[in-house]
């Protein structure tokens, strides 16, 4: 697996230009880390939340340029029981009771349990189709809501599209069916 440690741009610009044909001929996929924290836009973490979304953009970014050569891109946002987490469980025990009371699954994840069999799958060829997605590992913690045309769109532009008797919204570019 192909592992460089000079930071995310200068990675995006190593692959892109250095680096590419290593992964066209080995069939590899990039598997980058996202937060939750970020999606959500929560208080007081504004620099993680920042650079969070710019893993995430720069990988579609990715995704869509490096797709032609059959190269994936995709992202994870876990919430796992690091060691960092360990020590402010430890040293912040009610907060970490009222952050975990609020993931549907009640607890954070496993590194080695949850997570990694999440990264795992982007890495193989089960996820051949993927690439430019966000997977939340989290629990349940963030729910990502995916728009499309039928909760896009207002009542009234839907009747305006909707052919009579049927149960398409046609545009000029796509139809859907609802």
């Amino acid at each position: 697996m192909y592992e460089n440690r000079k930071g995310l741009f200068l990675d995006f610009l190593n692959v892109k230009k250095r680096d590419k044909h290593y992964f066209v001929e080995n069939k590899e996929s990039v598997m980058n880390f996202g937060s939750g924290v970020a999606l959500s836009g929560q208080e007081q973490q504004a620099s993680y939340a920042a650079a969070k979304e710019a893993i995430r953009g720069l990988s579609r970014v990715a995704a869509n340029e490096w797709g032609k050569d059959e190269i994936r891109v995709n992202i994870v946002c876990p919430l796992a029981l690091t060691e960092g987490v360990a020590k402010w469980k430890e040293s912040n025990s009610e907060q970490y009771k009222q952050v975990a009371g609020q993931i549907p699954l009640n607890h954070f994840g496993d590194p080695q349990k949850d997570i990694a069999p999440v990264v795992a799958f982007l890495l193989s060829s089960d996820s051949q189709y993927m690439t430019g997605q966000t997977l939340m590992a989290d629990g349940g913690r963030y729910q990502i809501e995916i728009k499309t045309p039928q909760n896009c769109l207002s009542t009234k532009t839907k009747q305006l599209y909707m052919r009579k008797g049927s149960n398409k919204i046609v545009s000029r570019t796509h139809s859907v069916k609802i």
